[in-house]
């Protein structure tokens, strides 16, 4: 199921050229599309820093991801502009080609967000989603007795592939929060599931 109405929202935000949406995936370009979520998104939050270099980009999502793993992680979020930084970065890396990472841009991205509860998980998914120039797929659910998204109730796992189309969502019984992002052979996160908030004013519900 699409969510037609913000699929409109993004388009009339975002000049997008000659990249055009199909039922799964982008077809083949030089680079895929930044998108911003709001029109008058602050030049900041711009990718037109030419001394942030795509090695550059790859080291901080990496160095974010290992003191991520050690629970580290919170000073490199503790101000807006490194928090712009992380989110520069994961722009600015899921746009090019980085083959030290096996990574084209005909390569999968891979989601998975984990959530307390199904509409923090939803609303992320759709934030990653307009970022990263990927369509946005409301998650199917595979947990039992919560056919649908309004009646879960537990901690979540949304699973999503840019070039399958497949989204999915899983009860999780886990602590961590935050969502995984997957270009080629490298995962990065736990990135934060609102670091695109300070960039968006748009309202949310599970059927818009």
């Amino acid at each position: 199921m699409h969510l037609n109405t913000f699929t409109k929202y993004r388009a009339n935000i975002l000049q997008v050229g000659a990249r055009h949406l199909n039922s799964q995936c982008f077809t083949s370009r030089p680079t895929r599309p930044i998108i911003h979520l709001i029109a008058h998104a602050s030049p900041q939050d711009k990718i037109q820093n030419p001394s942030q270099t795509l090695e550059t980009a790859w080291n901080l999502l990496q160095e974010f991801t290992r003191k991520e793993a050690r629970s580290l992680a919170q000073p490199m979020l503790s101000s807006c502009e490194k928090r712009r930084a992380l989110r520069n970065a994961l722009l600015l890396a899921a746009a090019h080609p980085w083959p030290p990472a096996g990574y084209s841009l005909e390569s999968e991205i891979l989601l998975g967000v984990l959530a307390s509860d199904i509409r923090l998980g939803v609303r992320s998914l759709r934030d990653y989603c307009a970022a990263l120039g990927l369509e946005f797929i409301l998650p199917t659910s595979r947990i039992n007795n919560s056919p649908t998204l309004p009646s879960i109730q537990t901690s979540v796992y949304i699973k999503y592939n840019s070039k399958s189309g497949l989204c999915y969502v899983t009860a999780y019984e886990g602590k961590d929060r935050g969502v995984l992002v997957q270009l080629g052979g490298d995962q990065f996160g736990h990135l934060p599931l609102g670091i695109w908030d300070e960039l968006q004013e748009k309202e949310f519900s599970l059927s818009s």
